[in-house]
């Protein structure tokens, strides 16, 4: 969650300066400003979902920076995290205990609640000022 609200941060801060070079790349390659930002965010986006083959292990036992001692210890605790609950012993009715649930309601209106002031203030506020 810390890194989430710092690359929002930053993006907020960095956004409007990168907004402005690009708006000078009018004309550049006889495309307009807008195009650029589509070609240049899509080219990171490729950048990056390229490398995250490389970068991103599916499980613990696969993951080549783990020592054998750390891949034990990563394997033990999702075992307990994942407590009775295994991967095949996904049962339906424990969707429908959730839907009724009273709590589950009250937590999504007290995260809204808080989301909307944190990302209005985030998003808006220096457009605003």
């Amino acid at each position: 969650m810390a890194l989430f609200f710092s690359v929002a941060t930053l993006a907020g801060a960095f956004g409007g300066i990168l907004a402005r070079g690009i708006a000078e790349m009018n004309g550049v390659g006889g495309r307009s400003a807008w195009a650029w930002i589509f070609i240049l965010e899509g080219v990171l986006s490729k950048l990056v979902s390229m490398s995250a083959y490389w970068f991103i292990y599916d499980y613990p036992a696969t993951a080549r920076f783990l020592t054998e001692k750390e891949r034990d210890e990563v394997q033990r605790g999702l075992t307990a995290d994942n407590g009775h609950l295994g991967n095949n012993d996904f049962n339906m009715k424990y969707v429908w205990q959730a839907i009724g649930d009273w709590k589950i309601y009250v937590h999504m209106v007290i995260r809204m609640a808080g989301f909307c002031l944190i990302y209005s203030f985030s998003l808006f506020l220096p457009t605003i000022i």
